[in-house]
C-alpha cells in the first residue's frame, strides 16, 4: 500500500467514515474441556468437553450464542443432540458419555445450519467386567446338537454395555443345566477377553442353557436354551439271557449302542430301575415279581426326546426249576445198570405213556428220536407238601440205563413247569414198578444227582426201597395193575399176554418180551406197596 492511501484510510477511519463488524462464524472446534484434544475414555464414564464457534481464521466469534448439535460414530449415553446456548462463543464444559468401544470423534453441528467441526480421533475402552458372553464357536445363538457329540462354543468377557473386555485373562466355570459329559469346570484363560474355542458335549438330550461364572469372581453369562438331541438307542445284548422261575431278583447288564443318562430298560414294556454305565451299557434291576413265571420277556431300552425312541428288544428267557435224579428200576436192573432192551427193540413209544389211568397225566411230551441209552419213560411229580394235594408240577422225562433221568431232548436235569427255584418232595411213577417219594423236600437246580435215590434207602419216604446188588437201591417191580400194591391181581397182565412181545404194562422186567421171568416180580414181592400219600 503507497503512503497516500494509507494516509488516506487513517484519516478516514478517525473522521468515523468505517466501524469495525464481528467475524463471521464459519466452523466449531470441537476440544477437551479447557482446550486441547480430546483424550481417551472409558465405556460410560461421563467426560467433558468444550465447543468453540470460530470464523475461517479460527477465531473465537464470541457474538454466537446458539446452539448445535452434537453426533458421534459411537453410542452417545450422555451429551448427544441439541445442546446448551453457548456463552461468548463457547459451549463447555460439557459432559459426554459413549457406551461403545473403539476410536471415535465428536461432531458439533450448528442448529438449523451447515457449520460444522469435528474432534480428534480418541480411544474408547471397555468399562470394568459386568458379565460373560456365551454363545456359538463362530458367534451367534448355539444351535442344536447331538449327544455325545463334542462342539465349540466361544466366551467372550464383556463390560455392561455388551463391549469386550480386552483386559480379562482369567478362566471362567463351565455349568449346565443338562448333563456335560466334558467341558465343565475350569476353563482356559482368555486372550484379549474372549476364550475363543471351548470344547462341550452332553451326555442326555434336553432344552440346555450353558453357564460361563468368573473363577475370581461373581460376574457370569448364560447361553441361549438350545436343543440336544438323543441318539436312536441300539440293544445287542442282555447278560445273563436265562433265568430260572422264581429266582431271586438280579442286576441286567444291557449292551448296545445310544444310551444315555436318560434311558430306560424296559421289561415287558415296563421300566426297571436303571443305572447308566457307559453309552454302551445300562444296569436294569429285574425283581423276582418279574421272573416268577416260565416265559419269553421282552427286554427294550427307552430313550425319551428330543431324538431317542425305543430300541428293538432282546428276550430273557424265564425258565422252569430243573431237577437232577437219578434212579433205578429193579425189573431192568442187572450189574449195577439198567438194561435198553426196549431202545434196542424200537419199541419205547415217542409220546409219553402215562394218559390213562392211575396216572392220567395229559403232558404233550413226545419226542422225534428217543434219546440214546434211554431204558423207559418215567412221570415227576414235585410237591410242596407230602399228600398229593400240594403238587405244583408233573412232567414226563426218560430214564437211563445208569440211572440219570434227562429231559426229552436228552439233556440231564429235567424242567419242570410251574416249578420255581426252592425245595420240593420228588415222586416218581413207572408203568409197572412202585411209586417212590423222596422222604424229605429236594433242592431244584441243584448239583447233579442231587435227588439220587439209588445211593440209600434212607432217601425214600416210608422206606420201600428195593435193595439191589452193588449196594445200590431202587423201586420195586411188580406192579401190573398199577394200584400201589402188588398183590395176586398183578400177575394177571403176564398170565394173559405170555409170550407176547413189544411195549407191555406186563413186561415187569422191561426186556420186551413176557415170559417166565415177568412172573417173578410179583411174586417176590408180594403185599409189598407204595408209601406215597395220596
Amino acid at each position: 500500500m503507497n503512503r497516500t492511501l494509507r494516509t488516506l484510510i487513517l484519516l478516514a477511519a478517525a473522521a468515523g467514515l468505517f466501524s469495525r463488524s464481528e467475524a463471521q462464524l464459519h466452523h466449531f472446534a470441537v476440544e477437551a474441556s479447557g482446550g486441547g484434544p480430546v483424550g481417551a475414555q472409558s465405556a460410560g464414564s461421563v467426560f467433558f468437553i468444550q465447543v468453540v464457534a470460530q470464523d475461517t481464521f479460527n477465531a473465537t466469534v464470541g457474538g454466537f450464542t446458539g446452539t448445535v448439535e452434537v453426533t458421534s460414530g459411537a453410542d452417545l449415553i450422555a451429551g448427544g443432540g441439541t445442546s446448551p446456548a453457548f456463552t461468548a462463543g463457547v459451549l463447555g464444559p460439557y459432559p459426554v458419555a459413549i457406551s461403545s468401544a473403539g476410536n471415535f470423534t465428536l461432531t458439533a453441528t450448528r442448529t438449523a445450519g451447515t457449520e460444522t467441526g469435528t474432534s480428534n480421533q480418541f480411544n474408547v475402552s471397555a468399562g470394568p467386567l459386568h458379565h460373560f458372553l456365551v454363545e456359538n464357536q463362530s458367534g451367534g445363538t448355539i444351535p442344536s446338537q447331538d449327544v455325545y457329540t463334542p462342539f465349540f462354543i466361544q466366551i467372550v468377557g464383556q463390560d455392561t454395555f455388551n463391549n469386550t473386555d480386552e483386559t480379562f485373562s482369567g478362566t471362567v466355570e463351565i455349568t449346565s443345566n443338562g448333563t456335560l459329559l466334558s467341558g465343565g469346570g475350569t476353563t482356559a484363560g482368555f486372550t484379549a477377553g474372549i476364550l475363543p474355542s471351548h470344547s462341550v458335549d452332553f451326555g442326555s438330550g434336553g432344552s440346555f442353557t450353558i453357564t460361563a461364572t468368573n473363577s475370581a469372581g461373581p460376574e457370569s453369562g448364560v447361553s441361549n436354551s438350545f436343543t440336544v438331541n438323543n441318539p436312536p438307542p441300539q440293544l445287542s445284548l442282555l447278560s445273563p439271557s436265562m433265568r430260572t422261575a422264581g429266582d431271586t431278583g438280579f442286576t441286567l447288564s444291557v449292551t448296545g449302542t445310544g444310551f444315555t443318562t436318560a434311558s430306560s430298560v424296559l421289561f415287558g414294556g415296563a421300566p426297571r430301575p436303571t443305572t447308566f454305565v457307559a453309552d454302551t451299557e445300562l444296569m436294569a434291576e429285574i425283581g423276582p415279581d418279574d421272573i416268577d413265571t416260565a416265559g419269553s420277556f421282552t427286554v427294550t431300552v427307552s430313550t425319551p426326546a428330543p431324538g431317542g425312541g425305543v430300541s428293538t428288544g432282546a428276550d430273557l428267557m424265564v425258565v422252569d426249576a430243573s431237577v437232577d435224579i437219578r434212579v433205578f428200576l429193579e425189573g431192568p436192573f442187572s450189574g449195577g445198570a439198567m438194561s435198553t432192551s426196549l431202545l434196542t427193540a424200537g419199541v419205547i413209544p415217542h409220546a409219553q405213556p402215562f394218559t390213562g389211568p392211575p396216572w392220567s397225566y395229559a403232558g404233550a411230551e413226545s419226542v422225534g428220536t428217543v434219546p440214546p441209552g434211554t431204558v423207559d419213560w418215567i412221570l415227576i411229580e414235585l410237591r410242596t407238601d407230602t399228600n398229593n394235594a400240594t403238587t405244583v408240577s408233573r412232567r414226563a422225562a426218560f430214564l437211563r440205563s445208569d440211572g440219570v433221568v434227562v429231559d426229552t431232548g436228552g439233556s440231564v436235569g429235567v424242567r419242570m413247569p410251574g416249578a420255581g427255584i426252592g425245595d420240593y418232595y420228588v415222586v416218581l411213577r413207572q408203568m409197572n414198578h412202585l411209586p417212590v417219594m423222596s422222604s424229605s423236600p429236594r433242592p431244584m437246580n441243584a448239583p447233579d444227582d442231587s435227588c439220587d435215590f439209588t445211593a440209600s434207602a434212607a432217601l425214600y419216604f416210608g422206606g420201600g426201597a428195593k435193595a439191589l446188588t452193588g449196594g445200590s437201591f431202587g423201586m420195586v417191580a411188580g406192579d401190573y395193575s398199577g394200584d400201589a400194591f402188588i398183590d395176586a391181581s398183578d400177575f394177571t397182565g403176564p398170565d394173559n399176554q405170555i409170550f407176547q412181545a413189544g411195549y407191555l404194562k406186563s413186561d415187569l422186567n422191561l426186556d420186551g418180551f413176557i415170559d417166565a421171568s415177568d412172573f417173578t416180580y410179583p411174586d417176590n414181592n408180594i403185599f409189598s406197596g407204595s408209601n406215597v400219600p395220596n
